[in-house]
């Protein structure tokens, strides 16, 4: 990857030679005092004495991962996250694909393909969920995971009406497009050990899937 410096470096060789890029690949940041309930990622950074420079490849870094500005991200949010990555982790890849994780998880589901759902009555006594067909789905709860824009469109009606807080909460969430693109080449492009190359530019990051190597 390219530094601020203009030196092209290895992401083990950035992280080694270069302790300010560093921390903004482990996150070991001090949590006191911790976020504002309402900062900004990129405020906090600022607060806690981020350069410049830091901040930099902190935009390069969301912009791939999250699709969006440190500015516009909850540091609260993302100071829960880096809790979870202390515990470390890795990259692998599923070699039958990621249907495989859905086949498990739908394993002895009644999934309903093709179904609208138009209306949510929800209480103490459970939920009642119907469709655009007339269907009736009962139950004690109902996880929503509909996308923003649709929920934000009314397209369906809760009885009662969610919460002002939930209500709040959703017309203050924004979906930005984003774009994936997957190349197929006849022979590897990379030099061996490296499996990414990230750019300042647009995409900020191409690369390379593995199977089984560690992150």
């Amino acid at each position: 990857m390219r530094l601020a410096d203009g030196s092209l470096r290895t992401m083990a060789e950035a992280r080694a030679l270069y302790p300010d890029f560093d921390m903004t690949r482990s996150w070991d940041l001090p949590l006191d005092p911790p976020p504002g309930a309402v900062e900004s990622l990129e405020s906090y950074l600022r607060r806690v004495g981020f350069s410049e420079a830091q901040l930099s490849y902190t935009r390069r870094s969301f912009a791939n991962a999250a699709c969006e500005s440190p500015a516009n991200l909850s540091a609260l949010t993302c100071a829960d996250e880096w809790v979870d990555y202390a515990a470390g982790g890795s990259d692998y890849r599923i070699l039958d694909g990621y249907i495989r994780i859905h086949e498990y998880l739908a394993a002895g589901l009644n999934i309903q393909f093709n179904t609208q759902v138009t209306r949510i009555d929800w209480g103490v006594g459970g939920v009642c969920v119907q469709s655009v067909d007339g269907a009736v789905f009962e139950g004690e709860s109902a996880v929503i995971t509909l996308p923003v824009g649709v929920l934000r469109h009314g397209g369906i009606v809760f009885n009662p009406a969610l919460p002002e807080a939930k209500q709040q909460a959703l017309n203050g969430l924004t979906m930005g497009p984003a774009m994936k693109l997957i190349f197929r080449f006849d022979e590897p492009v990379l030099p061996d050990g490296v499996g990414a190359l990230y750019s300042a530019a647009c995409p900020p990051m191409w690369w390379s899937p593995s199977f089984g190597r560690e992150s």
